[in-house]
């Protein structure tokens, strides 16, 4: 097996689908980083992939869409994790970079207290049927 970020990603897609993982987690996982990082970083090898350079790819993405570049140094650190298990690499670089991505707060919305505050979306009969819950 090589030794790029790539190869090492893939051989990881397939233990966790033979582990049990479900198909589109795995699926979930290969195409987000197929589509922003192995563009620029896959064909290195992995032992010389450092903090700074995942971090400006996360930050590329973080000015799309904030919670897919945290959800995306999870997925890199697990294939640093996993290359630390084979012996393919000495250090996972997106422990350092903990807090760097930042995901926007959710708002807070009103609460619906009764079926009559649900009636607004819903027909008269379902209101009614919501309120035998």
């Amino acid at each position: 097996m090589r030794r790029t970020i790539s190869s090492i990603s893939r051989a990881l897609w397939a233990a966790k689908l033979w582990s049990g993982k479900s198909h589109e987690y795995v699926e979930e996982m290969v195409k987000k980083l197929e589509k922003d990082v192995f563009p620029w970083i896959g064909t290195r090898p992995i032992s010389v992939i450092e903090s700074p350079k995942i971090l400006a790819i996360l930050n590329r993405i973080e000015a799309r869409v904030a919670e897919t570049a945290r959800r995306l140094r999870g997925f890199i650190g697990e294939v640093f994790r996993y290359a630390i298990a084979c012996g393919k690499a000495k250090n996972d670089p997106t422990t350092a970079l903990k807090g760097a991505v930042l995901s926007r707060k959710g708002r807070r919305f009103a609460a619906i207290r009764s079926p009559r505050d649900l009636g607004f979306c819903c027909s008269p009969s379902t209101a009614t049927n919501a309120a035998k819950w």
